[in-house]
């Protein structure tokens, strides 16, 4: 379902929690996520942050063979981030 698209929405969600549109999405599996965000960012010219795995047991987070540098340093990132959640 694409809530950043504002009739989606309103028809789906009379009295949504959140002002403005998403920009998150979930996908069911890492297949579909890698689809969709390099949708995104290649066609769209957004910016794009992922996939972002979680609920394995561990900081886990892949990386496609055609990653620039700036992919590679945010998956850094968002990889430390989850080891410091972890050891809580």
């Amino acid at each position: 379902m694409l809530l950043i698209l504002k009739k989606v929405k309103k028809d789906k969600y009379k009295k949504p929690s959140f002002e403005g549109s998403a920009n998150v999405f979930v996908f069911p599996t890492l297949d579909a996520g890698n689809i969709g965000y390099k949708i995104a960012q290649r066609m769209g010219g957004y910016g794009a942050i992922g996939p972002i795995i979680t609920g394995v047991g561990a900081p886990v987070n892949d990386l496609s063979r055609g990653a620039t540098v700036e992919d590679v340093y945010n998956t850094i990132l968002i990889t430390t981030l989850q080891t410091f959640k972890e050891e809580k």
